[in-house]
C-alpha cells in the first residue's frame, strides 16, 4: 500500500513521475492494472470504492487522481469516507493524488499528508532564477543521458526560460542532431536559438507597447494560456515593487532583500526595465492581469482579448 501526494505548477515534471510510478509498479500493459478519476464529488465516490477493491491479478493496481478533489475543502461525510476507504485500502493498491498548489489549512489536505508515503513538489522555477534553470537543464540532461558543456546549459537557458516541457523536446531534437556527441552551444544556437519566445519576452513586448511584437508571441504561447499568464503576473508584480521602493527612497540592497534577491545587482537591471514607466500603469496592467487569471481558471481563456487593454494602459 502506497499513498503519493504530488503538487506543484510544473505540470509537466509531475506528469513525468507519474509515469515513472507507473513503470515502477508495471501497470503499463496492464488494463485492469490502472484507473483514473477526474476531480469531483461523483469521482470521489468511485474512487474510494476502487481503492478498496482487490486487483484483479497478483499485480499491483494503480489509481491516479489528477487535479484531485481530495485536497479541496469538503464536509465532514466526504472526509470521513476518504478516511474509511484509505484505512481500508488494499494492500495491492497504489494511490497518485495531483493538484497544482496544496493548502494545509485544509483538513483534506492535513490527513493525506499524515498517510502518503511520499510528499513531493514541483515548482515552477522563477524565470530570472538562472541558476535553478540551468540545474533543472542539468537534470534533464542526466535524466536523458545527455552530456553538456556549461555553455551549451546556459544557452538552452537563455532560449527556453522555465518551460520544462520545451527543455526536454529540445533536449530529445539535439540528441538526434548531435548523434551522441557532447552538446555545444552552437548547436543550441543552430537548433533552438531564435525558435523560443517565452513569457518574459511577452512581458516586454507589454511593457514597451509593442503591439506585433506582443501577439505574436502570444500566438506562439497560446498553449500555455494559464502558465504565462503565472510568469507575466510574478514579473509585473517584481516591477512594481521595484518601481514603489524606488520611488520611495529604498537602495538597491534593501529592495534586494525585500524581493529575496540572491543577487542585489538584479535590481539595478530591474529598476532600467520600468525607468520610464509609470507607477499607476504598473499596477493597472497587474490589475488587469489578475482579472484575466479568474477568469482563465473559471474557463474562460481571454488572454489575447486582454492583450490590447494592456498595450493602451
Amino acid at each position: 500500500m502506497s499513498i503519493y501526494l504530488l503538487y506543484g505548477e510544473d505540470d509537466y515534471l509531475l506528469h513525468r513521475y507519474v509515469l515513472s510510478l507507473k513503470s515502477q509498479y508495471q501497470v503499463n500493459n496492464n488494463p485492469f492494472g490502472f484507473f483514473t478519476y477526474s476531480a469531483g464529488v461523483d469521482s470521489i465516490n468511485a474512487a474510494t470504492q476502487e481503492l478498496m477493491t482487490p486487483p484483479m491479478s497478483n499485480h499491483d493496481k494503480v489509481i491516479l487522481l489528477p487535479n484531485t478533489s481530495w485536497v479541496g475543502a469538503m464536509d465532514e461525510q466526504l472526509l470521513s469516507l476518504i478516511q474509511k476507504a484509505i484505512a481500508s485500502m488494499h494492500a495491492r493498491c497504489v494511490l497518485i493524488s495531483t493538484t497544482p498548489k496544496l493548502d494545509n489549512r485544509l483538513k483534506s489536505v492535513k490527513y493525506l499528508k499524515s498517510v502518503a508515503t511520499e510528499i513531493k513538489e514541483f515548482p515552477l522555477i522563477s524565470p530570472w532564477n538562472t541558476k535553478a534553470l540551468s540545474q533543472s537543464v542539468r537534470t534533464a540532461a542526466t535524466d536523458l543521458q545527455l552530456s553538456l558543456t556549461s555553455t551549451a546549459v546556459t544557452a538552452l537557458v537563455e532560449a527556453i526560460g522555465n518551460n520544462t516541457r520545451l527543455i526536454y523536446s529540445d533536449l530529445e531534437k539535439l540528441r538526434l542532431f548531435t548523434d551522441g556527441q557532447v552538446i555545444e552551444a552552437s548547436h543550441v544556437q543552430s537548433l533552438v536559438s531564435g525558435s523560443t519566445l517565452t513569457p518574459i519576452d511577452l512581458a516586454k513586448a507589454i511593457l514597451v507597447k509593442d503591439l506585433n511584437q506582443t501577439f505574436t508571441i502570444a500566438q506562439k504561447l497560446s498553449d500555455y494560456s494559464l502558465k504565462t499568464l503565472s510568469t507575466l503576473i510574478t514579473v509585473y508584480r517584481q516591477w512594481f515593487w521595484v518601481k514603489m521602493l524606488l520611488n520611495e527612497g529604498f537602495n538597491h540592497q534593501t529592495i534586494a532583500q525585500y524581493l529575496n534577491l540572491n543577487n542585489p545587482g538584479r535590481v539595478y537591471y530591474l529598476s532600467q526595465e520600468v525607468k520610464t514607466i509609470s507607477l499607476a500603469r504598473l499596477k493597472g496592467i497587474l490589475s488587469i492581469l489578475l482579472e484575466t487569471e479568474l477568469s482563465l481558471k473559471q474557463g474562460t481563456n481571454c488572454l489575447q482579448e486582454q492583450l490590447l487593454k494592456l498595450i493602451l494602459l
